[in-house]
């Protein structure tokens, strides 16, 4: 190797040590995140039967930061509840209202994307849809 070559990568090794330490002290980048007013949720009642029915939820991320928590909340109109969830996580009841949140194994929307989970519901006849519905606390827009 002749001694230009040496000198060079001898040069660029020095420079890397002393600015590797420096990147130690830079502050965090803040990560953007999806605000409450970026995101979007659709229902749609895809099947009925006498004492049942399907519905399916869409939580729309229209934001441009992939979103990593979320949380759904709403009740559902007199006669009608809950009977089994699949993808999310649910708690609550028919009487004091249902709360949705990602599943342990996770449930990412990214910048643009969406997340559909859906139910079986038990109903005493009338409509299905979401009553009061909120998303990370804001009114789910596009109901």
């Amino acid at each position: 190797m002749s001694s230009r070559r040496l000198r060079n990568h001898l040069s660029v090794a020095a420079a890397a040590a002393l600015v590797a330490p420096l990147a130690l002290f830079a502050p965090p980048v803040a990560a953007e995140s999806a605000e409450p007013s970026d995101l979007r949720v659709t229902y749609v009642e895809s099947a009925r039967w006498d004492s049942g029915y399907t519905g399916e939820i869409t939580v729309h991320n229209t934001s441009g930061a992939d979103l990593t928590d979320w949380t759904l909340e709403f009740d559902l109109p007199d006669g009608s509840r809950v009977h089994e969830l699949w993808n999310a996580s649910l708690s609550g009841t028919a009487q004091d209202g249902y709360t949705v949140t990602p599943p342990r194994w996770g449930a990412a929307i990214p910048a643009g994307g969406s997340y559909r989970f859906g139910f079986n519901g038990v109903h005493t006849g009338g409509n299905s849809h979401l009553l009061g519905c909120t998303v990370n606390g804001a009114p789910c827009a596009g109901e």
